[in-house]
């Protein structure tokens, strides 16, 4: 294959074979190809620009089932190689895999996780309708589906990992389990010994056996094992992946994914080669484009308050600042400052608003720029080893400030771009600074000698920081020094939801008396002088033309030359300088601003612990975002009610009583606040749009930019590959890399990135680079979500009668779903059956999903039969798939509940954490009601919770013991501390984890054991435990960065290590089903057992 790429390949992937073997089927550049399994030419069989994917093979081999994200969500779709239209199958915003054909091609297996309880299997007819739900249990996932030959039996996997982290896992592999092809089947066999890799099963031809991938040698192999007996090797790799087998149904041949192309693996001798694929360089998207972006990440006003700078796809603009004033040349397009296919940001306006500085990663590792708009040229500014952060001028203009790696602050001297090192300052990530007003000091954050990060200030000239904060928090940030020098505010934070914005008075505060104010209104005031009138101007002689007005350098500033009103196109890049630039102008100095104290700013050290203050209070979760020009307000970011908006509140001392009022009411994310220089309006940022408002009240208009950037996407893929690995690189936990050449992933995986022709591809391969890493927290995607406008109406249908009739008759009501609300005193009841959804009758071929889609919140009237009754009709209001998650969330916990009540007769509670969270915590102090406090124990489950951060408060909630009473008159006793208002639970408990148990869980489950609180029963937890931390990339998508390793006091690594029980016990698939659970059962036994005997010791006392 030819590429335009230098030194890159393509990635062939998730092959699927014919069922002669003579074929297969894969996936490259977003697209199906069809090839001979002895190789040769690939042709392109579809044609959508979308991506696709599982494609698979129906048993005639005349149609291809694939999933497609076409219409939006992920949906299965059928192509005929013969011709003809491609059908689609399933229409839910869930989302659909294929999984499989079944053995007489009339069906179609998919999974989806469209009841938001785990990832469960679904069957429907090749031709379409309504899905039947085929294999599930409670947040369980199911996936790698085979039906036997005869089609009697069902092979799959019950995962618990990615399928690009490389193993081995003993904590989080997969599963190889047996049932029989019916929704009904309770007969679930798990064959697999091995705790580890158990996944893709494939039936050999007489189906008795499974040919399937697994790492228990330590590499991905090949392996066989009949029912019945023990697993065979069948390849014997030492190094690489082996991914998405497939075999031939003839069962003469498998394909598979390995070296990043496809191999073939021949059963009879044994021996596996590569095929040699070719397949056509041209690519159905354009690979460089011009998107136009009126929204941006980030926001820097002028100095002057005449101009913004913002960034919008990795590149740097600016714009008039007020844009939205009816002058016609003042529209259009923003100004491009940069022009790279890299990541510009970090902006910051020179005192003069003249010039920007800001970072670029164009040669690898983020460096210093700095344009001038005047002579229109950039200068890079370092040139060392290690990312550059935040370049901040000075309010002087001398001085640039940067940071280098995470522990450095250097300066540089803009007269002669000197660069020298300044401070030192330890943190976890890049330290943040602020300027003083009169540029003799810098405050940081960085990290104490207990850990705790402060608000440390250091003179220009000095070589030691004072410190002024002493705070035992963990975060500290967001630095604002008062223009008036006399305080600073910063945002201070545990790992929390409850982030304060504290002031340090850097000098007592002078006492403020209102009388003083009074008596200032009968002071006598001099009179001002009446101005003089100019002289006129000197009238030029006729043939003389007008002398050029003199312009002062305070007017200079304020229009710069590359935002003026242009004749010719925008300015040059700074890559491509005009032929001949004008000359570079000094610097001039900036603007005056507010006045810092007279003789420059001294701060008073000693007592400056006691000048901390905070300013809001928890509940606010606020965050400092501006301080105005005269010191007397700020704006900040506070979340209240589960809303993020900007605030205001007095910093003086005459209002310093009066409350913060709110200044914005959307719903969208804000930030970037920032004051103009008159302090009467502000700008901020709203979900990305550039907003002007008024201050304190008053109008807000949105400014309508609009920065027209090429995209270039095989630069760009080099940027996003390049940056997810250098973050890697400087930030993973482990600085071994868990034994990795970390370097040399870099090299086997860049050639792949650049052969990648669409994002997707993209993602993959740099999901493939991490999962080399064998940790978990990692991973990158994210920016998109579910439509939340499909509708949930809450009936579940008996799937047994669906697959031999076809009726859709109800086998359960969600409680508190709009199907179990009773409308004019009738309600839906088991054994009914649904008819008709406004109007469309459900028929065979009509597809519930389709009838449903954007009716949340829309009324849709349900047409049902009860049996020996006349159909009646019911109006309902279909709900989102948010509020519909949480009710099946809600009843999954409630019949957990009554089970422990009921096989502990009576004397037990039950509580689940759904997870780490700040939601969870508050639904477990809920959920520890008053029936839970009447009872002799509570079973607490952690199964199935993915972590967050709150395991301390309910630590601290179930470690509390009563010491003191007190007693109102003729009242019984109760607890002091319960009397204050902190919840003791006071009661045993018993943990229960499972292998879905993940990070914080896993956290609690150990502290738990160590604080000797109780035992902890069902299966050793994931072994999935990493700090870890979001990282933007250019493209929107998230990337993932585990950056804290979590140990024992005794030096173990969670990571990799599953938390141990003290009581083993499964959860075998299908029992819940039948309403058993072995875990709870064993939680019961054991809880009362420990109540039990502590009784009988104190009866004998």
């Amino acid at each position: 294959m030819s590429s335009n790429q230098p030194n890159s390949r393509p990635y062939f992937r998730t092959p699927t074979i014919s069922p002669d073997g003579q074929q297969i089927v894969f996936l490259y550049a977003a697209s199906l190809w069809l090839a001979p399994t002895a190789g040769g030419n690939a042709e392109r069989i579809t044609a959508h620009q979308s991506g696709h994917s599982s494609p698979r093979w129906s048993p005639d081999g005349q149609q291809i089932a694939f999933s497609s994200w076409r219409a939006g969500p992920l949906d299965v779709y059928v192509l005929s190689l013969n011709g003809g239209e491609t059908r689609r199958i399933t229409a839910h915003r869930a989302g659909s895999t294929n999984e499989a054909w079944s053995a007489d091609g009339e069906f179609i297996y998919f999974g989806s996780n469209r009841e938001q309880q785990g990832y469960a299997i679904y069957r429907v007819a090749a031709s379409g309708g309504t899905p039947v739900p085929w294999l599930s249990q409670p947040y369980e996932q199911i996936s790698n589906l085979a039906p036997a030959p005869d089609g009697t039996t069902l092979a799959f996997s019950v995962v618990r990992d990615s399928w690009w982290r490389r193993g081995p896992n003993p904590y989080g592999g997969a599963d190889l389990w047996l049932v029989s092809n019916a929704p009904d089947a309770t007969d679930y066999r798990k064959i697999s010994d091995y705790s580890g890799l158990n996944r893709w099963p494939m039936w050999n031809a007489t189906g008795d056996g499974l040919f399937f991938v697994s790492d228990r040698d330590g590499i991905e192999n090949i392996w066989f094992q009949p029912i019945g007996g023990p697993a065979e090797q069948i390849t014997a790799f030492r190094e690489g992946r082996l991914l998405w087998p497939s075999m031939s149904a003839n069962g003469t041949t498998i394909v598979f994914e390995r070296d990043f192309t496809i191999w073939q693996l021949d059963l009879a001798s044994r021996v596996a080669a590569p095929i040699a694929l070719r397949v056509s360089a041209d690519t159905r998207a354009t690979p460089v484009y011009v998107d136009t972006f009126n929204r941006a990440n980030e926001l820097a006003l002028a100095p002057d308050g005449k101009k913004i700078a913002f960034v919008a796809r990795g590149g740097i603009f600016a714009d008039f600042a007020d844009k939205e004033t009816d002058k016609e040349q003042r529209q259009g397009v923003a100004f491009r400052v940069t022009n790279t296919p890299f990541r510009e940001q970090a902006i910051d306006w020179a005192p003069h608003s003249r010039a920007l500085a800001y970072t670029s990663d164009r040669h690898g590792d983020e460096e210093i720029y700095r344009y001038d708009f005047i002579t229109r040229q950039e200068t890079r500014l370092t040139n060392s080893d290690g990312p550059k952060h935040q370049p901040v001028h000075s309010p002087d203009g001398k001085w640039l400030a940067y940071t280098c790696g995470d522990d450095e602050i250097r300066l540089i001297e803009l007269a002669t771009n000197t660069d020298t090192p300044f401070i030192r300052a330890p943190r976890d990530y890049h330290t943040e600074y602020a300027w003083s007003p009169d540029s003799r000091w810098l405050a940081f954050t960085a990290l104490d000698d207990q850990h705790f990060e402060n608000v440390f200030v250091q003179r220009i000239g000095e070589t030691s920081a004072h410190q002024i904060t002493f705070l035992s928090n963990l975060n500290s940030y967001g630095l604002i020094w008062a223009p008036n020098g006399r305080f600073i505010l910063f945002t201070t934070s545990q790992y929390r939801n409850e982030a304060q914005i504290a002031r340090v008075d850097l000098q007592p505060p002078a006492p403020f008396f209102r009388e003083a104010e009074f008596d200032r209104l009968f002071e006598q005031k001099e009179p001002k002088a009446e101005p003089k009138e100019p002289a006129p101007p000197a009238t030029p002689p006729p043939d003389q033309p007008p002398a050029e007005p003199v312009v002062p350098a305070s007017t200079a500033s304020a229009a710069p030359v590359a935002i003026a009103e242009p004749t010719e196109p925008t300015e040059p890049a700074p890559s491509e300088p005009p032929a001949e630039p004008p000359a570079p102008a000094p610097e001039p100095a900036p603007e005056p601003g507010p006045a810092a104290p007279s003789g420059g700013i001294d701060i008073a050290f000693a007592g400056i612990v006691r000048r901390l203050r905070f300013l809001t209070p928890t509940q606010m979760n606020a965050g400092v975002e501006s301080i105005s020009p005269d010191s007397r307000d700020m704006i900040f970011r506070a979340t209240v009610a589960g809303k993020s908006n900007l605030w205001t509140q007095p910093l003086d001392e005459a209002r310093r009583e009066q409350p913060p009022r709110q200044l914005t009411t959307s719903l969208g994310a804000k930030w970037a606040a920032q004051f103009a220089p008159d302090g009467k309006s502000f700008f901020y940022l709203d979900n990305g749009q550039v907003i002007a408002r008024k201050f304190p009240t008053g109008d807000q208009t949105q400014l309508p930019i609009a920065a027209e950037v090429v995209i270039d996407f095989h630069q760009e893929k080099r940027q996003i590959f390049d940056e997810c690995w250098r973050l890697l690189r400087d930030r993973f936990y482990d600085p071994t890399f868990r034994g990795l050449d970390w370097r040399a992933a870099h090299s086997q995986f860049a050639p792949l990135a650049a052969g990648a022709q669409t994002y997707g591809d993209l993602h993959l391969i740099i999901s493939l680079m991490v999962g080399e890493l064998r940790a978990s927290h990692l991973g990158i995607g994210g920016g998109g979500g579910y439509d939340e406008h499909d509708g949930y109406i809450g009936l579940l249908f008996d799937a047994a009668e669906q697959a031999r009739s076809g009726r859709l008759v109800v086998a359960a009501v969600v409680p508190d779903s709009p199907a179990a609300l009773p409308v004019d005193g009738r309600t839906i009841a088991p054994g009914d059956e649904l008819l008709a959804i406004t109007g469309t009758e459900m028929t065979a071929r009509v597809n519930i999903d389709t009838l449903l889609h954007r009716t949340a919140g829309r009324r849709v009237v349900l047409r049902m039969a009860r049996p020996g009754s006349e159909p009646y009709e019911l109006a309902l209001r279909p709900i989102p798939a948010g509020p519909y998650d949480q009710l099946r969330y809600r009843s999954w916990v409630l019949t957990n509940k009554a089970y422990v009540d009921r096989v502990s007769g009576g004397r037990l509670g039950y509580v689940h954490i759904r997870r780490m969270d700040y939601d969870s915590y508050q639904q477990f102090l809920v959920d520890l009601d008053s029936e839970n406090h009447s009872k002799s124990g509570v079973v607490v489950d952690l199964r199935f919770n993915p972590g967050g951060f709150i395991s301390t408060f309910i630590l601290d909630v179930l470690a509390r013991r009563s010491v003191l009473l007190k007693t109102f008159r003729d009242r019984r006793p109760l607890d002091a501390g319960y009397a204050s208002g902190n919840r003791v639970l006071n009661k045993p408990t018993i943990l229960v984890i499972n292998e879905g148990s993940h990070s914080n869980a896993e956290i609690m489950a150990e502290s738990y054991r160590r604080l000797g609180l109780g035992k902890v029963v069902g299966r050793p937890s994931a072994g999935a435990v990493i700090g870890t931390y979001e990282y933007q990339l250019i493209d929107g998508t998230n990337f993932r960065l585990p950056r804290q390793k979590v140990a024992t006091l005794e030096g173990e690594d969670l990571e990799g290590q599953g938390r141990k029980v003290d009581i083993e016990a499964e959860l075998p698939l299908g029992e819940w089903a039948r309403g058993i659970d072995r875990q709870l059962d064993a939680a019961v036994a054991a809880l009362l057992a420990q109540i039990d005997s502590a009784a009988g010791e104190m009866s004998l006392q």
